[in-house]
């Protein structure tokens, strides 16, 4: 019997679209040894669906199930656990209701699982805990391992970034940027707390005339027409709505202006230079550890404060193609893309 890999994530417009991305390409590398599930809890079955066979190949099966979104955290531990102990699976957790509770829940029932993890600010009782941010650290993490589970195995740093194929076979044709004059902005699928809006209206207009400027969006987008009537005002701004070629646009420029979550890692395997701009509070460890690395520089959270900040490092960057240069080989090198063969090989060896 195949044995099966059972995969609990959220996905949507709330949500975003970064842990079904790292799980998809994860399970994309599964699938050749085992039969893989994923369970989704969504606001958009549709969008979720649509984006899953965007990015899976087509004869790679893989079941979904999806939970109601409005089911409470203890009717979900009880399913997750019938499911996983039913069918015999290794379990993989990407969501961010994975507490104490949660995790002695599944500790009780002997399941085996990985946890991917982005706070590293919990105790910790499963296999493997996974955090591919170059902040990451045994450090870190060497508190947070529960005295009960001491074969907890950490998996830290960019080895285990999970990519895209995509991205992967688009790597092959980039080389390192020399001069800034196209700009990648894109703050996720989900909702960006207003943040793209505000980008376009940071910028000073001398790099609107300047710059060509691709700006990726959600059709969930809460500043949707107002981010339109920019763009229908500049000539040097494109506007794509729900792409599914977000590797071919990050390919084709010099700067990505993103969060630090999925996308970041996504940006770095393109050797694609970033500023980035925080939107969550799971994204401070990224900004910390792409900026030490030398891959991007970390402009803050996405406040008023950033406006001076945004427009002096695009300037930078301009007069600089040295440094534009220097961050995108280190974006290059950070990242191999072998990160889901890494990780499938420590779950086989559970196994």
């Amino acid at each position: 019997m195949i044995p099966k890999i059972i995969i609990r994530l959220d996905a949507g417009d709330y949500y975003g679209f970064g842990h079904l991305s790292r799980c998809l390409s994860l399970s994309n590398e599964l699938i050749s040894d085992f039969s893989v599930i994923l369970i989704v809890k969504t606001d958009d079955k549709i969008k979720v669906q649509k984006f899953i066979e965007c990015n899976s190949n087509p004869h790679d099966f893989k079941q979904t199930r999806f939970l109601r979104k409005d089911m409470n955290i203890n009717d979900e531990i009880s399913e997750i656990v019938d499911q996983v102990s039913t069918t015999n699976s290794f379990l993989i957790l990407d969501h961010y209701s994975i507490d104490e509770s949660y995790q002695l829940s599944l500790n009780r029932q002997n399941i085996k699982w990985l946890q991917f993890d982005s706070h590293a600010k919990q105790k910790f009782y499963g296999n493997l805990v996974l955090h591919a941010s170059p902040g990451s650290s045994y450090k870190m993490y060497k508190a947070l391992i529960s005295d009960s589970n001491n074969n907890t195995k950490l998996l830290l740093g960019t080895k285990y970034s999970i990519i895209n194929r995509k991205f992967l076979n688009k790597r092959h044709e980039v080389t390192p940027r020399s001069n800034l004059k196209r700009v990648f902005i894109c703050f996720g699928g989900g909702k960006d707390k207003g943040t793209t809006f505000k980008c376009l209206n940071m910028l000073k207009n001398e790099y609107l005339s300047l710059l060509e400027i691709a700006v990726l969006i959600s059709d969930k987008n809460d500043d949707i027409e107002d981010i339109k009537r920019i763009a229908s005002l500049n000539k040097n701004i494109t506007l794509h709505i729900n792409s599914t070629e977000v590797q071919n646009f990050m390919a084709d420029c010099d700067l990505a202006i993103i969060a630090p979550g999925t996308l970041s890692y996504e940006a770095a395997s393109l050797g694609l230079p970033m500023l980035l701009i925080t939107i969550a509070t799971n994204q401070l460890i990224n900004a910390k550890g792409w900026s030490l690395s030398g891959c991007a520089i970390d402009l803050g959270s996405s406040d008023d404060s950033v406006k001076n900040i945004l427009n002096d490092n695009i300037e930078l960057l301009i007069k600089n193609p040295s440094i534009l240069s220097s961050m995108s080989k280190k974006c290059m090198k950070s990242i191999d893309g072998l990160g889901a063969i890494r990780v499938k090989n420590e779950i086989i060896k559970l196994l």
